[in-house]
């Protein structure tokens, strides 16, 4: 008799933990349909649309995929290297003369640069707003002080200039971003992306005999 006690009570035990486990995983499949599914790796955050990889087991984990997502972009802007374009002619003159190359006489030469970008960005407007200038679009610059060199006797110059430009990077981050209740706002990169921006300097200036 007592054996035979003994063998209901576990089979009853049996049945509610397997009723358990049923109502449980039923809850967690409703959860997973409501919301999308996210999975930290590498301080990386990977969201899924009723994706598979979720601790679902974990009850920490089903309170956070229940906190609002979202989603904001960060900006880095450093100053990487410098460049120079190619060479343009300007005046010329023979010697002996000091030739120069100014503000007043540079009417009539090239004096304008265009930004360019290279890489990956969303919002050229944003680039825009970052580097101080309208990519693409040319601008003349003043030459300054401009250059001037001695020219000896019975030689022949000619000024040359080029422009000088910065290389901007330009790192653009995307978060997610959840109020975890007690744990307050937790912040994840999903994806970045990286671009490089030329912006003039300044010109650069020399001659060459002729």
């Amino acid at each position: 008799m007592k054996k035979i006690f003994s063998w209901m009570l576990i089979f009853v035990s049996v049945i509610i933990v397997s009723q358990s486990q049923c109502v449980h995983a039923e809850a967690i499949d409703n959860r997973t349909l409501e919301i999308s599914r996210i999975t930290l790796q590498d301080d990386k955050i990977f969201v899924y649309e009723n994706g598979s990889e979720s601790d679902l087991n974990n009850e920490d984990s089903l309170n956070e995929m229940k906190a609002p997502i979202l989603y904001t972009k960060g900006y880095k802007k450093t100053l990487e290297s410098h460049g120079y374009g190619s060479w343009r002619s300007a005046v010329s003159g023979k010697g002996p003369a000091t030739l120069s190359f100014t503000q007043t006489n540079s009417k009539g030469y090239n004096i304008s640069y265009t930004a360019s970008v290279s890489g990956e960005y969303s919002s050229i407007n944003k680039i825009n707003s970052m580097v101080g200038v309208t990519v693409g679009t040319s601008k003349t610059y003043s030459i300054g002080a401009g250059y001037s060199v001695k020219v000896p006797k019975g030689k022949r110059y000619r000024i040359v200039y080029r422009p000088r430009y910065k290389v901007y990077k330009i790192v653009e981050t995307k978060y997610l971003e959840q109020a975890v209740p007690n744990k307050g706002i937790r912040k994840y990169p999903v994806s970045s992306k990286t671009c490089r921006v030329k912006v003039f300097d300044s010109w650069d200036f020399s001659y060459k005999a002729l």
